[in-house]
């Protein structure tokens, strides 16, 4: 508390993934099998994997390989130099978990996570832009789709790739670690990766934007009719 107000001490936190494979396809279920690399890297001393996956089918299983990272580098005592840890990832997951990305015979995959404890007061995710080579030339998909993560035998295709973090909000349910949140209202910095898929095949509807479709329906019906006149 400083001056009657509340201070608090953010640690940003830089994340990166990599996709390693997609397998195991069930649209029935709407699982997919995900493989990836999980990256942080980061200031300060505080257990950045204690994560939430949103849309893990078997959190125990996770849980578990989060708990031995394969790659660290040595912690410093000193709290201002860099911690940089990466684990390696395989679940169950489920698909079309991110709402407003839903799309006509697609279909979207990947990981939605936040911490468990710790709020958007003590803790902000951020894309990992430079680790995970955004800035090249080669869009996301083309690096996708070169080292072949979904198997081009599997009938399905990518056509889109979203990296990005956002605030969540959830009530505090009478936590009282969060009394003194306005409206009992508290932030979260989550962080999302998600690939859109679709199957290998030709549609129309899948070529033609919404916003032109019903301009089609009737020049189809008006050519139909014309049609039908001259026939006659």
């Amino acid at each position: 508390l400083v001056n009657d107000k509340y201070m608090y001490k953010t640690n940003v936190v830089y994340v990166g993934l990599k996709i390693l494979g997609i397998s195991d396809i069930n649209i029935n279920d709407l699982q997919v099998t995900l493989d990836f690399y999980l990256w942080f890297r980061f200031q300060g001393d505080f257990d950045i994997a204690d994560l939430e996956f949103f849309n893990v089918v078997d959190h125990q299983e996770v849980n578990k390989q989060l708990k031995t990272p394969i790659e660290e580098k040595p912690k410093n005592k000193d709290q201002e130099q860099i911690t940089y840890r990466v684990y390696r990832i395989k679940g169950r997951f489920q698909a079309d978990f991110l709402p407003n990305y839903f799309a006509y015979k697609q279909h979207v995959v990947g990981v939605s996570f936040r911490h468990r404890v710790l709020t958007r007061n003590n803790l902000i995710y951020v894309t990992d832009v430079l680790g995970m080579g955004h800035n090249r030339e080669q869009s996301l998909v083309k690096r996708l789709l070169k080292t072949h993560v979904l198997n081009p035998a599997s009938g399905w295709s990518i056509n889109q790739v979203w990296f990005f973090p956002k605030i969540i909000k959830e009530y505090s349910a009478g936590d009282p670690d969060h009394l003194n949140v306005s409206e009992g209202i508290v932030e979260y910095s989550q962080f999302n990766a998600a690939i859109q898929i679709q199957k290998d095949q030709f549609t129309l509807q899948g070529l033609i934007p919404y916003q032109y479709a019903s301009h089609l329906m009737v020049i189809s019906g008006i050519l139909f009719l014309l049609l039908t006149f001259f026939v006659k």
